[in-house]
């Protein structure tokens, strides 16, 4: 059960990262044109901020959104052991094996099942299915950046 959990943890923090990196191309695109704008508000109404200082507080505000936000819409150990299932094929064996009560663990069905997951689940490999690719999205704050 330890095996099954270890690798359920690994593909929630996976999940994570997913999440992140999707979302940090847009966080810092907007804080970027935000940075921007003021930048360009500051030529002529200074408001005693250098560029590079609206620069990296929007680089920073940036990552530090898509972090919270990762952080915020992360899901719990099921819907990661729903997502091993979905992505190895294991016909719902990872989260069943997870949802079972105490007792239902001590029964031999239950060992039967726990058994057969964890067999399953040791030979996976999370970072086969579970890779992390945060796409065009990450070319998205280059807009900015260059204005």
């Amino acid at each position: 059960m330890e095996e099954l959990r270890r690798q359920v943890r690994r593909a929630q923090w996976r999940l994570g990262i997913q999440r992140f990196a999707s979302a940090v191309g847009w966080s810092c695109f907007g804080t970027l044109l935000a940075a921007a704008v003021l930048i360009a508000v500051d030529k002529y109404q200074p408001l005693g901020v250098e560029p590079w200082g609206w620069l990296a507080g929007a680089v920073g505000v940036g990552v530090l959104a898509a972090a919270l936000g990762a952080l915020w819409t992360g899901r719990g150990p099921i819907a990661a052991a729903m997502e091993i299932d979905r992505r190895f094929g294991l016909k719902e064996r990872v989260s069943s094996s997870l949802s079972l009560t105490e007792d239902e663990l001590q029964s031999e069905i239950g060992q039967a099942l726990v058994a057969d997951a964890a067999r399953r689940v040791g030979r996976i490999d999370l970072a086969e299915h579970f890779g992390v690719s945060p796409g065009r999205p990450l070319l998205l704050p280059l807009a900015p950046a260059l204005v």
